[in-house]
C-alpha cells in the first residue's frame, strides 16, 4: 500500500509542473458576455522556408478568419514575413478585419497562406496582446470551441476557442481524485 502512494506522489511531482508547450497561443474566452481574445507564449521562427521584410503600417489591426484559420494582431512599420508551408486550420466560420482596436504585439499567422509575420525586431520573446468584442458569445462569433494548431518546423501556433484546461491540470485533478479514492479505501480497510 505504502508503494502505491509514493507512486502516486512521484507520479504528481512529476506531472505536477506540465505545461502545454505551445508556442504562440491565440485564445478566445467569454467573459461577463464578450469575448475576449489574447495573445500569449513566444516562437521559434527558425525552419522558415524564405523570409521578407516588408512595411506593415496597420496600428490596431485585427482581422480574424476563422474558415481559413486566420488571426492577424497588431502592426507597426516595419514586419518580416517568414513563409512556412501551407496548412489546413479551421476553426468557424467568423470574419472581422478592424483597424486601431488591438493593443499589443504584433503576430500574423495564416496557415492557409503558409505565413507568420512579425516585427522586424522580433527576437523570440514573450508576446502578449488583447481585444474584446463587447456583448458577444463564442458562438455568436461564429466561433467553434476546441484546440487549433498549426505546427512550424520548430513551434507551434495554437488557437484556443472557449474554455479548454491545460492537461497539466487534468492530470493534477486526476491524481488529486485517484488519492481521495485511495484514502477512502484504506479508511474502509
Amino acid at each position: 500500500m505504502k508503494a502505491r502512494i509514493l507512486g502516486l506522489m512521484a507520479v504528481g511531482l512529476i506531472a505536477g509542473p506540465l505545461t502545454t508547450q505551445a508556442g504562440a497561443v491565440f485564445t478566445f474566452q467569454e467573459t461577463a458576455g464578450n469575448v475576449a481574445l489574447t495573445l500569449s507564449g513566444s516562437l521559434d521562427l527558425s525552419g522558415a522556408n524564405w523570409s521578407v521584410n516588408s512595411v506593415c503600417d496597420f496600428p490596431g489591426l485585427v482581422n480574424v478568419i476563422a474558415q481559413d484559420g486566420a488571426v492577424e494582431v497588431g502592426g507597426g512599420t516595419n514586419c518580416t514575413g517568414n513563409f512556412f508551408g501551407v496548412a489546413t486550420v479551421n476553426f468557424g466560420t467568423f470574419a472581422t478585419f478592424f483597424f486601431n482596436a488591438y493593443s499589443g504585439d504584433q503576430l500574423w499567422a495564416a496557415p492557409s497562406l503558409g505565413r507568420v509575420v512579425v516585427a522586424s525586431n522580433y527576437n523570440g520573446a514573450s508576446l502578449a496582446g488583447s481585444y474584446t468584442w463587447l456583448n458577444s458569445s463564442i458562438s455568436s462569433l461564429g466561433l467553434t470551441p476546441g484546440v487549433y494548431s498549426w505546427a512550424l518546423p520548430n513551434d507551434t501556433i495554437t488557437y484556443r476557442i472557449g474554455t479548454v484546461p491545460e492537461p497539466g491540470t487534468l492530470a493534477l485533478l486526476g491524481l488529486g481524485l485517484a488519492g481521495l479514492g485511495l484514502s477512502r479505501r484504506r479508511k474502509a480497510n
